[in-house]
């Protein structure tokens, strides 16, 4: 079987080829998997990719695309039902979260509900915001736990050079996208730090996957103060490094989180966030990590198991 995968270029890339590799991994069908990335800014992009992206589907020849985010959801369909392609191939769709969170957005995802052959989400939530019919189901991106193995605070801060005096807290994005709230979360450490003056809060940006599980067992806390998500990586990661959490309710956070002890929810007060980070340090202190582990397991959201769902949707549109 072979899979073209249509994208914007840099957009939730980790998610997506570890999704792959999974897939790629299974012994059921040997699955041949080409990549479609979609460069540039704003919808000339889009335009502008139409040649490349037919041409693409000539020298692949698949038997499904499967495209990620509702945009390039859109266009794919677009360019195989209305452009001049003569086989008609099943198009697999997944929405991420900003492609249903945003509301101009959301009319062109809804637009490409309509168009697809199967719709995915990676939360119920953003299920429950759009109209799709049975053609659809929920299936959250998954982890590779052999790639997030487990090793203790000491060894991850003496790998990342951190100070094993200072108490740490890892935001979940870089301080400069305005939808993850970074403002709330650095009134928060600067109101904190009166009272805990070694405390530091780390801007997640420019680290490599193996780095952010390292980091994410050395830290404290991780900390997630978003507007909006969809089903958050960053929550999945730190419960698989048993990282004591504190969110906002986003996305399937609560979902996720569960019972976990450990973990602890804000809203988007200043006073509520820091008195929930407060016990998410204490708790830290008190009992290191959490049992977030067993909790991504009991959810089933390891990669092979979220690959083998994928797999049985195109069996299913290609009639094997």
């Amino acid at each position: 079987m072979k899979v073209l995968i249509v994208k914007k270029k840099g957009s939730c890339w980790p998610f997506v080829e570890e999704q792959v590799v999974a897939m790629r991994k299974l012994n059921e069908l040997p699955t041949e998997v080409e990549w479609h990335l979609i460069a540039g800014e704003g919808m000339m992009a889009y335009v502008r990719d139409i040649p490349k992206l037919i041409r693409n589907m000539k020298r692949t020849k698949p038997d499904i695309i499967h495209a990620h985010y509702g945009i390039s959801g859109f266009y794919a369909c677009l360019v195989t039902r209305l452009m001049f392609w003569r086989k008609r191939v099943p198009i697999v769709i997944t929405y991420h979260g900003s492609d249903i969170n945003e509301p101009k957005v959301r009319r062109l995802s809804q637009r490409a509900i309509r168009m697809a052959d199967y719709n995915i989400f990676v939360s119920p939530k953003l299920k429950e915001q759009v109209r799709c019919g049975e053609n659809s189901n929920v299936i959250p991106c998954g982890l590779n736990m052999v790639d997030w193995p487990e090793m203790s605070k000491e060894e991850a801060r003496k790998k990342m050079g951190l100070s094993m005096e200072k108490r740490y807290v890892l935001f979940s994005s870089d301080f400069q996208t305005a939808v993850k709230n970074p403002e709330l979360a650095l009134q928060v450490i600067e109101d904190l730090r009166l009272k805990i003056e070694d405390l530091e809060l780390i801007e997640l940006k420019g680290y490599t996957r193996e780095q952010v599980n390292v980091l994410m067992h050395g830290v404290d806390v991780c900390l997630m103060t978003s507007f909006t998500e969809g089903s958050p990586q960053f929550i999945k990661e730190a419960m698989v490094c048993g990282c004591p959490i504190v969110t906002t309710r986003v996305g399937d956070a609560e979902y996720v989180i569960g019972d976990t002890e450990g973990c602890y929810f804000t809203d988007y007060t200043v006073e509520d966030c820091a008195k929930q980070l407060n016990k998410a340090l204490q708790f830290a202190e008190t009992y290191g990590r959490t049992k977030g582990r067993a909790r991504i397991k009991e959810l089933g959201y390891d990669n092979r198991v979220i690959a083998e769902k994928i797999l049985r949707i195109y069996l299913q549109l290609v009639g094997v």
